[in-house]
């Protein structure tokens, strides 16, 4: 009976643990947390906005409709005012920065370039970094080639776009029919014995021909068709 009930009591504490780690409110914000504060939009974010787009010399026009119809305004100022510092024009980055997924993949792509070849033409390069799916990957890419084969800047944009929109596993695997896998009785043998069967036998679509006996006789009063 002792022990039973020391078993219950085991099992009694085990639960209001559990129980407690459940409901008790965590150390610390944990990554839920971090995560919906990563994305939310920061109760400044239009004004950031603004305040940079009117910094990079866009009319406030045209900077109040852009931030206003932006879903992160905060990562399309911050882009504008990244690639707008390298003598771009800050009209045509407004423009690139709206139009991508990823405002500040696209920034960080056209300064690792700009950073590895000063004299590319970043109006160049800032199209060929929008036009990428994954803008960061492209910048290193056109980076990496660079700086290891010494291929030209306007070489890199090209083969490395080009390698980007590949697509991949769409190939058949080639396997000869032979080797295919048959089901319901259509193996490989019985594929053969079927194969030498048809040959064996008469083609079903042509009617076979019935020869008359020889001792078959007309009779008397029937015409002769031949």
């Amino acid at each position: 009976m002792v022990k039973m009930a020391q078993i219950k009591a085991a099992i009694g504490t085990a639960t209001l643990l559990s129980t407690l780690a459940i409901v008790a409110p965590p150390a610390q914000a944990g990554w839920f947390t971090d995560w919906f504060n990563a994305n939310k939009t920061p109760e400044n974010a239009y004004k950031l906005c603004g305040e940079r787009l009117d910094k990079a010399g866009i009319a406030k026009d045209v900077a109040s409709t852009a931030c206003a119809e932006v879903l992160h305004p905060e990562y399309v100022s911050q882009c504008v005012m990244d690639i707008s510092a390298k003598q771009v024009d800050a009209l045509a980055t407004l423009a690139a920065c709206r139009r991508v997924r990823r405002p500040l993949a696209l920034s960080t792509c056209v300064t690792d370039i700009h950073q590895q070849d000063a004299v590319a033409a970043l109006p160049t390069v800032m199209e060929a970094c929008r036009l990428s799916l994954l803008p960061e990957r492209y910048g290193k890419c056109v980076v990496g080639l660079n700086q290891s084969l010494a291929i030209a800047t306007l070489a890199g944009l090209t083969q490395c776009l080009d390698a980007s929109d590949r697509p991949t596993d769409v190939l058949s695997t080639f396997i000869p029919i032979d080797n295919l896998p048959r089901m319901d009785g259509f193996g490989t043998t019985a594929g053969a014995a079927e194969s030498n069967l048809l040959q064996t036998s008469p083609n079903p679509t042509v009617p076979a021909t019935t020869t008359a006996p020889a001792d078959m006789t007309v009779p008397p009063g029937t015409p002769q068709l031949y």
